[in-house]
Parts: structure tokens; C-alpha cells; sequence
């Protein structure tokens, strides 16, 4: 599975991804955060929003969820886009 925690600012603080059989993250609950490639780098945050990115639109050549219309999907991605940090955004 796969979330995007955010902090009290309303940015995006970490995206994260977790097996389904893991503890999932709660709204105000602490959370410890792993680097996926350097085992020391952790971080603990407690969200005030957690978002699922994954959802499973097709499964065995049958639809699950509605495709967004173009200008949907390019509403969500602005709004995605505005919630993350300035300092990680390109220019």
C-alpha cells in the first residue's frame, strides 16, 4: 500500500509504502518512517492527513473504478502539486 502523510502545514511529509499485512498509518497517531535504502535514516511523524495513492482501477480486464476525464485528473494533480514543499520542487 501506499500513502502520502501530511504534517500540520498541510505539506506532504513523507509518501510512504508499506506491505498490506503492516500496521497502516492513523491521523495523529506517531508513526516511524524508514529510508528505503539507508537503514539508519529514520524519521517519526505524526499526520494530520493520510491519503492512499494506490487504488486498483482494473483487475483480470474488468474495470473497478471510474477513469477521471482529463481535466479531473489534471484538477487532482495541481492539487497534489500544492502540497508539496517548495524546497522540493523543481524550478
Amino acid at each position: 500500500k501506499i500513502y502520502r502523510l501530511h504534517g500540520e502545514s498541510g505539506h506532504a511529509l513523507v509518501d510512504l509504502m508499506i506491505l498490506s499485512t503492516e500496521e497502516q498509518p492513523e491521523v495523529g497517531k506517531r508513526f516511524l518512517c524508514r529510508h528505503p535504502f539507508i537503514e539508519r535514516k529514520r524519521a517519526a511523524v505524526r499526520p494530520t492527513r493520510v491519503v492512499e495513492l494506490h487504488h486498483t482501477a482494473f483487475e483480470n480486464g474488468k474495470v473497478l473504478e471510474n477513469v477521471a476525464s482529463l481535466e479531473e485528473s489534471r484538477q487532482y494533480v495541481k492539487e497534489q502539486l500544492s502540497c508539496l514543499r517548495a524546497d522540493i520542487l523543481r524550478p
